[in-house]
């Protein structure tokens, strides 16, 4: 049951990291280690902190192909079964790491920038396509803040130390689970949130994001 929770979350954040379901689905079946396995692989030992920015493409959120390749590889040992308990939590920390800090680099420039909205007034485009185009900002903005949430739900998970389960947490007032990721993932946070001038706590950068009412400890907010 552990090893099954841990692949599955293996599977999401490879394909997060832009890993392909159809270059690691099934393609271990037929392998059998020899002792503990290959030792090039991301499961075989722990990334360094150091390592981690050389592993993207410099200047983009995207994982270089010999990285990306090992990423699909490690998903692939996960699904077909083959791998061990400390092989599966070393996997899943490194993609972890690795997909923090693809939020980090990854600028929310998206296709519709100011500049799009420039171009529709130059060529003097109606109301409507102005308002469509703020749509589909929006939803392009939306996008990028529900990956960073479910980053940030990753850290409190592993920062909790088994304490706090993604069950749990979909169970949390609003409130509540602001209060956490804000405890547990303050620099993902601080790219949707700045701190108020005053009473602490944080505001939403976006008018359409709700702030949350302040920070609280793990203990409160269990008990709640």
């Amino acid at each position: 049951m552990v090893k099954s929770a841990i692949v599955g979350r293996i599977i999401q954040l490879a394909q997060r990291l832009g890993a392909n379901p159809s270059k690691f689905a099934g393609t271990r079946s037929n392998i059998t280690f020899l002792g503990s396995g290959p030792s090039n692989e991301l499961f075989s030992q722990s990334l360094r902190i150091n390592e981690l920015p050389g592993l993207f493409v410099a200047g983009t959120g995207k994982l270089k192909p010999q990285i990306l390749s090992k990423v699909e590889s490690g998903a692939a040992f996960a699904m077909a079964n083959k791998l061990s308990t400390p092989q599966l939590k070393t996997l899943e920390s490194g993609l972890k790491a690795m997909d923090n800090l693809r939020l980090g680099l990854v600028k929310p420039r998206g296709i519709i920038n100011t500049e799009s909205f420039r171009e529709l007034g130059r060529r003097g485009a109606k109301g409507s396509e102005f308002r469509e185009m703020g749509i589909a900002l929006k939803a392009q903005k939306a996008k990028g803040f529900k990956e960073a949430m479910e980053a940030a739900d990753d850290l409190i998970i592993e920062g909790s130390g088994g304490l706090i389960t993604r069950s749990q947490l979909k169970n949390l007032s609003p409130e509540a689970l602001k209060n956490l990721r804000l405890e547990y993932a303050p620099d993902i946070m601080a790219r949707f949130f700045k701190p108020k001038l005053a009473g602490g706590g944080m505001v939403a950068l976006t008018d359409d994001i709700e702030a949350p009412a302040g920070s609280a400890g793990l203990a409160n907010i269990l008990a709640v």
